[in-house]
């Protein structure tokens, strides 16, 4: 009797430890792209996307594109002195970058794709510019 019950539980354990198998399309990832479509997420696009359809770099930053998004559109920013906001001992050479400035007492936006870089500490209402995700 004690053997039939071994031999029972050996094939019932056996039966259950059997994995099914994978289901087509069943491997989303935590943003819900399907590796194995070849999706994986893009932080840029905010997107689930196959890098070599469409790639996965922000879009390149315009005029238009910082005004739809709220940003100020500044064609003589300067990075080092946004970078340096509130420092009394670095010197800016005189440049003008074109910059999506964010942030300020204003509430500048970046477009999708793009953050606000802020480096100044102990500013209040620091700007700073947008830049791609990565």
């Amino acid at each position: 009797m004690n053997k039939i019950l071994i031999v029972f539980s050996v094939l019932f354990i056996l039966g259950c430890s059997q994995q099914q198998p994978p289901v087509a399309g069943g491997d989303r990832d935590e943003h819900g792209c399907i590796g194995s479509a070849g999706y994986t997420w893009c932080e840029a696009k905010s997107k689930c996307v196959r890098i070599w359809e469409e790639g996965c770099n922000a879009p390149e930053m315009t005029k238009e594109l910082c005004e739809s998004s709220k940003g100020n559109w500044n064609e003589c920013s300067s990075r080092c002195r946004l970078d340096n906001q509130g420092k009394t001992d670095v010197l800016c050479i005189q440049e003008c970058n074109a910059l999506c400035e964010c942030g300020g007492i204003a509430g500048f936006k970046c477009p999708e794709g793009y953050y606000c870089k802020i480096l100044a500490e102990n500013v209040a209402d620091a700007l700073g510019y947008c830049v791609p995700k990565e």
